[in-house]
């Protein structure tokens, strides 16, 4: 019993230490940085005018935390990738 613990104790330790070394990496770009990349794409890819463009970035700058998602670590299992 106690080798299992031990083992355990191990193996959270150890995913614990890697899920920091990834929130750091992913999050070395900040919400505003990833966020403002988004939106020129999105006005690039849309053909979106100025006029449109600040309506999203207004409903983007009234939210503390609205973005894509993290992509360093998002999967999406419908993908082929994912």
């Amino acid at each position: 019993m106690r080798a299992y613990r031990v083992l355990t104790m191990t193996m959270l330790l150890a995913l614990a230490s890697s899920m920091m070394e990834m929130h750091s990496s992913a999050f070395a770009q900040s919400l505003k940085e990833r966020n403002d990349a988004l939106l020129a794409r999105l006005q690039q890819v849309h053909n979106l005018s100025e006029a449109q463009m600040q309506a999203v970035r207004g409903i983007f700058s009234a939210s503390g935390y609205l973005g894509e998602g993290n992509p360093a670590v998002t999967q999406h299992s419908l993908t082929p990738d994912g």
